[in-house]
This record gives structure tokens, C-alpha cells and sequence, in this order.
């Protein structure tokens, strides 16, 4: 039988990042934050920052960017090649990473970690990420 650990939004994670755990209720719909949060983040103009906890592996932090998800809905964002770039970086800094995933991240990018500390150290930088490192549609 699978015991289930309830984990809680960790104090040190950015206001931007948005955090669900797999026994939270409607687990698959708060994967890109819920309805609050997409609003937030959307009126800050900033894209979706998740950090999603699963109860079973030895990468059980996923940390994910969205630009769909996130900015406004009547303007489509994409990162730049050097956001692109420094997101990929940034997902890939720390040593607790499971390195499977495609260098070139454009609308949407993700990683999973070992430890929370690395998830949330990444999710932080991800919230953190300039103004030049996006593609503004006209």
C-alpha cells in the first residue's frame, strides 16, 4: 500500500512560482497553477513557474516554465535564444538534476530534481529571469 506525504508550499519559494503537490486534489489541473495564480501571473506580465512535488522516484521535484500559460492571453511570448539558453542553464546549474531534456526550450521547458532545495533555488532564478530573455509578439 502507497503512504502518501503531504508537503507544503515551501516558505522560500518566490510569490511567482507556483507550487502543487501529486495528493493536493485536482493534481493534473493545478500542474500550470490555478486560477488565481495564472491571473497573477498574467497581470505581472511574468510567464508560469511550477514546482510540482510527486511522491514516488528519485526525481520527485519537477520544475517547469510555461510561456503559454503565463502573460497575457491576447499576447504570445516565446523565450528568446538567449533566454532559451539561460533557462536551460539555470535548469541545469545545480547537481541534483536528471539531465534527459532538450537544450532548446522555446514556449515551454522542465526538469526534476532530487532535492527541494535545488527545485526551489532553480524556480527562484526562473521567476527571476529579465525582460530581454522573452519575445514579445506585436
Amino acid at each position: 500500500m502507497a503512504t502518501f506525504t503531504k508537503i507544503t508550499r515551501p516558505t522560500n519559494l518566490s510569490r511567482w512560482a507556483f507550487f502543487a503537490n501529486e495528493k493536493d486534489q485536482n493534481f493534473d489541473q493545478l500542474a500550470g497553477g490555478d486560477r488565481e495564480y495564472i491571473l497573477r501571473v498574467r497581470a505581472a506580465n511574468k510567464p508560469v513557474v511550477t514546482v510540482l512535488y510527486r511522491n514516488s522516484g528519485k526525481y520527485r521535484w519537477n520544475v517547469a516554465i510555461d510561456m503559454i500559460e503565463g502573460f497575457d492571453d491576447q499576447h504570445r511570448v516565446k523565450l528568446s535564444p538567449f533566454g532559451s539558453q539561460l533557462a536551460f542553464d539555470i535548469m541545469h546549474s545545480v547537481s541534483s538534476v536528471q539531465t534527459d531534456d532538450d537544450p532548446l526550450f522555446v514556449s515551454f521547458g522542465d526538469a526534476r530534481y532530487s532535492s527541494i532545495d535545488d527545485a526551489i533555488f532553480v524556480a527562484n532564478l526562473l521567476t527571476a529571469l529579465p525582460d530581454d530573455c522573452f519575445l514579445f509578439s506585436e
